[in-house]
Protein backbone atom coordinates (compact mmCIF):
# COMPACT_ATOMS: atom_id res chain seq x y z
CA UNK A 1 0.00 0.00 0.00
CA UNK A 2 1.59 3.63 -1.15
CA UNK A 3 0.85 6.71 0.88
CA UNK A 4 -1.03 8.46 -1.35
CA UNK A 5 -3.83 5.64 -1.38
CA UNK A 6 -4.85 7.67 1.02
CA UNK A 7 -5.11 10.38 -0.79
CA UNK A 8 -6.83 8.68 -3.36
CA UNK A 9 -9.52 7.60 -0.84
CA UNK A 10 -10.34 11.53 -0.18
CA UNK A 11 -10.77 11.49 -3.96
CA UNK A 12 -13.76 9.19 -3.22
CA UNK A 13 -15.40 11.12 -0.76
CA UNK A 14 -15.17 14.19 -2.54
CA UNK A 15 -16.32 12.72 -5.80
CA UNK A 16 -19.28 11.67 -3.53
CA UNK A 17 -19.92 15.47 -2.65
CA UNK A 18 -19.55 16.62 -6.14
CA UNK A 19 -22.47 14.24 -7.44
CA UNK A 20 -24.28 15.44 -4.41
CA UNK A 21 -23.80 19.00 -5.36
CA UNK A 22 -25.04 18.20 -8.81
CA UNK A 23 -28.02 16.80 -7.27
CA UNK A 24 -28.53 20.08 -5.26
CA UNK A 25 -28.15 22.31 -8.70
CA UNK A 26 -30.07 20.70 -10.14
CA UNK A 27 -33.13 20.95 -7.33
CA UNK A 28 -32.24 24.58 -7.26
CA UNK A 29 -32.76 24.93 -11.13
CA UNK A 30 -36.18 22.87 -10.77
CA UNK A 31 -37.18 25.94 -7.95
CA UNK A 32 -37.22 23.33 -5.14
CA UNK A 33 -36.70 24.05 -1.63
CA UNK A 34 -33.66 23.62 -0.39
CA UNK A 35 -32.74 24.33 2.90
CA UNK A 36 -29.53 26.89 3.10
CA UNK A 37 -28.47 24.83 6.50
CA UNK A 38 -27.59 21.98 3.17
CA UNK A 39 -26.51 24.46 0.97
CA UNK A 40 -23.79 25.61 3.51
CA UNK A 41 -23.23 22.47 4.95
CA UNK A 42 -21.86 21.14 1.49
CA UNK A 43 -19.68 24.23 1.64
CA UNK A 44 -18.36 23.68 4.82
CA UNK A 45 -17.58 19.93 3.74
CA UNK A 46 -15.43 21.27 0.77
CA UNK A 47 -13.46 23.87 2.98
CA UNK A 48 -12.92 21.26 5.63
CA UNK A 49 -12.89 18.22 3.94
CA UNK A 50 -11.20 18.96 0.44
CA UNK A 51 -9.27 21.83 1.43
CA UNK A 52 -7.96 22.01 5.20
CA UNK A 53 -7.72 18.82 5.41
CA UNK A 54 -6.84 16.97 1.97
CA UNK A 55 -5.41 19.62 -0.60
CA UNK A 56 -3.32 20.59 2.29
CA UNK A 57 -1.93 17.29 3.42
CA UNK A 58 -1.21 17.25 -0.39
CA UNK A 59 0.61 20.96 -0.71
CA UNK A 60 2.18 20.88 2.83
CA UNK A 61 3.15 17.11 2.95
CA UNK A 62 3.49 15.44 -0.41
CA UNK A 63 4.30 18.41 -2.27
CA UNK A 64 7.19 19.42 -0.17
CA UNK A 65 8.25 15.88 -0.10
CA UNK A 66 7.78 15.92 -3.87
CA UNK A 67 10.28 18.84 -4.04
CA UNK A 68 12.72 17.30 -1.83
CA UNK A 69 13.20 14.58 -4.23
CA UNK A 70 13.56 15.92 -7.58
CA UNK A 71 9.97 16.78 -8.48
CA UNK A 72 10.33 20.92 -9.58
CA UNK A 73 7.60 22.73 -7.47
CA UNK A 74 6.75 25.17 -9.86
CA UNK A 75 6.05 24.35 -13.77
CA UNK A 76 5.14 20.75 -14.63
CA UNK A 77 2.33 18.51 -12.64
CA UNK A 78 2.49 20.22 -9.32
CA UNK A 79 2.60 23.72 -10.27
CA UNK A 80 -0.70 23.12 -12.21
CA UNK A 81 -2.39 21.45 -9.16
CA UNK A 82 -1.02 24.48 -7.05
CA UNK A 83 -3.11 26.26 -9.64
CA UNK A 84 -6.14 24.53 -9.52
CA UNK A 85 -6.57 24.40 -5.63
CA UNK A 86 -6.29 28.24 -5.57
CA UNK A 87 -9.06 28.22 -8.60
CA UNK A 88 -11.38 25.74 -6.64
CA UNK A 89 -11.07 28.17 -3.75
CA UNK A 90 -12.27 30.68 -5.31
CA UNK A 91 -15.27 28.51 -6.77
CA UNK A 92 -15.54 27.84 -2.92
CA UNK A 93 -15.81 31.69 -1.62
CA UNK A 94 -18.44 32.47 -4.57
CA UNK A 95 -20.06 29.69 -3.35
CA UNK A 96 -19.94 30.83 0.64
CA UNK A 97 -21.15 34.48 -0.64
CA UNK A 98 -24.26 32.80 -2.73
CA UNK A 99 -25.12 30.84 0.69
CA UNK A 100 -25.22 34.34 2.44
CA UNK A 101 -27.82 35.56 -0.09
CA UNK A 102 -29.82 32.44 -0.08
CA UNK A 103 -30.32 32.71 3.61
CA UNK A 104 -31.96 36.64 3.38
CA UNK A 105 -33.85 35.72 0.58
CA UNK A 106 -31.76 37.15 -2.80
CA UNK A 107 -33.33 35.54 -6.03
CA UNK A 108 -30.31 35.63 -7.84
CA UNK A 109 -27.95 33.72 -4.93
CA UNK A 110 -29.85 30.21 -6.83
CA UNK A 111 -27.94 30.64 -10.03
CA UNK A 112 -24.97 32.04 -8.10
CA UNK A 113 -24.68 28.89 -6.43
CA UNK A 114 -25.31 26.64 -9.24
CA UNK A 115 -22.66 28.74 -11.72
CA UNK A 116 -19.71 28.05 -8.58
CA UNK A 117 -20.71 24.49 -7.83
CA UNK A 118 -20.91 23.46 -11.64
CA UNK A 119 -17.45 25.37 -12.08
CA UNK A 120 -16.52 23.59 -8.99
CA UNK A 121 -17.23 20.20 -10.00
CA UNK A 122 -15.90 20.83 -13.62
CA UNK A 123 -12.75 22.00 -12.41
CA UNK A 124 -12.30 19.08 -9.79
CA UNK A 125 -13.04 16.32 -11.88
CA UNK A 126 -10.16 15.85 -13.87
CA UNK A 127 -8.14 17.65 -11.58
CA UNK A 128 -8.55 14.29 -9.34
CA UNK A 129 -7.86 11.96 -12.37
CA UNK A 130 -4.53 14.15 -12.73
CA UNK A 131 -3.75 13.35 -9.44
CA UNK A 132 -4.91 10.03 -9.03
CA UNK A 133 -3.29 8.77 -12.41
CA UNK A 134 -0.40 11.04 -12.96
CA UNK A 135 0.74 12.80 -10.19
CA UNK A 136 0.69 10.55 -7.13
CA UNK A 137 2.63 7.50 -9.61
CA UNK A 138 5.29 10.36 -10.09
CA UNK A 139 5.51 10.82 -5.67
CA UNK A 140 5.52 7.23 -5.71
CA UNK A 141 7.97 6.45 -8.05
CA UNK A 142 10.42 9.53 -6.71
CA UNK A 143 10.05 9.22 -2.98
CA UNK A 144 12.42 6.58 -1.60
CA UNK A 145 10.33 3.26 -0.65
CA UNK A 146 12.06 3.55 3.29
CA UNK A 147 10.62 7.01 3.47
CA UNK A 148 7.05 6.34 2.67
CA UNK A 149 6.19 4.65 6.27
CA UNK A 150 7.42 8.39 7.18
CA UNK A 151 4.85 9.83 4.94
CA UNK A 152 2.34 8.12 5.93
CA UNK A 153 2.47 9.13 9.48
CA UNK A 154 2.55 12.42 8.60
CA UNK A 155 -0.66 12.07 6.78
CA UNK A 156 -2.40 10.49 9.64
CA UNK A 157 -0.98 13.17 12.05
CA UNK A 158 -2.40 15.56 9.12
CA UNK A 159 -5.93 13.41 9.74
CA UNK A 160 -6.15 13.74 13.68
CA UNK A 161 -4.98 17.47 13.70
CA UNK A 162 -7.71 18.69 11.26
CA UNK A 163 -10.71 16.22 11.78
CA UNK A 164 -10.08 14.29 14.98
CA UNK A 165 -10.18 11.22 16.12
CA UNK A 166 -13.26 10.27 14.51
CA UNK A 167 -13.25 12.96 12.92
CA UNK A 168 -13.41 11.72 8.78
CA UNK A 169 -15.61 8.82 10.59
CA UNK A 170 -17.91 11.46 11.46
CA UNK A 171 -17.82 13.58 8.19
CA UNK A 172 -18.51 11.05 5.96
CA UNK A 173 -21.24 9.49 7.59
CA UNK A 174 -23.00 13.54 7.48
CA UNK A 175 -22.18 12.79 4.19
CA UNK A 176 -24.14 9.25 3.27
CA UNK A 177 -27.26 11.60 5.59
CA UNK A 178 -27.37 14.36 3.31
CA UNK A 179 -26.81 11.70 0.10
CA UNK A 180 -29.69 10.31 1.08
CA UNK A 181 -31.78 13.28 1.76
CA UNK A 182 -31.39 14.28 -1.46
Amino acid sequence: MQPTDCLKDDHKAIKRLMKLLGVVCVNLEDNRVVEAADLQWLVDFIVLFADKYHHKKEEDILFEWMEQYGVPKQGGPVGVMLQEHEKGRRYVQALNEAVKNYKIGDETSRQQYILNARNYINLLTPHIDKEDYILYEIAEAHIPEEKKAELQALFDQAELKVLGANGKEDILGQLSQLEKKF
